[in-house]
């Protein structure tokens, strides 16, 4: 019976040095698969940081900048346009509320700039964004009445010596504002 035993016993011992010896082997082809994927990690890192950057944003159209703004009432509706325009045009150019804000600053000049004046602080523009810098200068120099104001200029519109396409173009514009 000892004989028995001690032959099973080798035989397990037998079995499980074999099972040893296939997860041995098994190991060394883990280490090897590592080492070339961290070879082809090292060489894509290196190819990346090689390579010509790639820009995240897209590529802006690099807008002309709007006219500066001085406080004439007639010129807000056309230079707001214009602002916004250059704004989403060239969006990438103004990552965040505080370049689009110190951007219309550097736009504004005389009675303008000395509404917004108060607002700008040695950290930056204390507005949290664009729409509140207009609505300031809408309070101060927008036209208090713009439906009324468009809708009587619409009702004295006569085409008397203009071409048709300028009688057009200023019905159009004043049909805007008017519901």
């Amino acid at each position: 019976m000892t004989q028995s035993v001690l032959s099973e016993t080798q035989k397990r011992l037998q079995a499980a040095n074999d099972d040893i010896t296939l997860l041995q082997e098994e190991v060394v082809a883990l280490r090897n698969d590592l080492h070339h994927e961290k070879t082809t990690v090292r060489t894509l890192n290196h190819a990346l940081a090689n390579a010509a950057p790639a820009s995240s944003h897209p590529k802006t159209q690099d807008l002309p900048a709007p006219l500066r703004f001085n406080g004439e009432r007639s010129r807000l509706k056309a230079w707001k346009n214009s602002v916004n325009i250059k704004l989403n045009g060239d969006a990438a150019k103004f990552p965040d509320a505080q370049h689009r804000l110190a951007y219309i600053f550097g736009l504004l000049e005389g009675k303008a700039a000395d509404q917004i004046q108060p607002y700008v602080l040695p950290t930056g523009i204390n507005l949290t964004d664009v729409p509140a810098l207009l609505a300031i200068l809408d309070r101060a120099f927008g036209d208090p009445d713009p439906v009324g104001t468009a809708t009587r200029a619409f009702r004295a519109l006569k085409q008397k010596n203009t071409d048709l396409s300028t009688y057009v173009a200023e019905f159009a514009k004043l049909a805007a504002d008017v519901p």
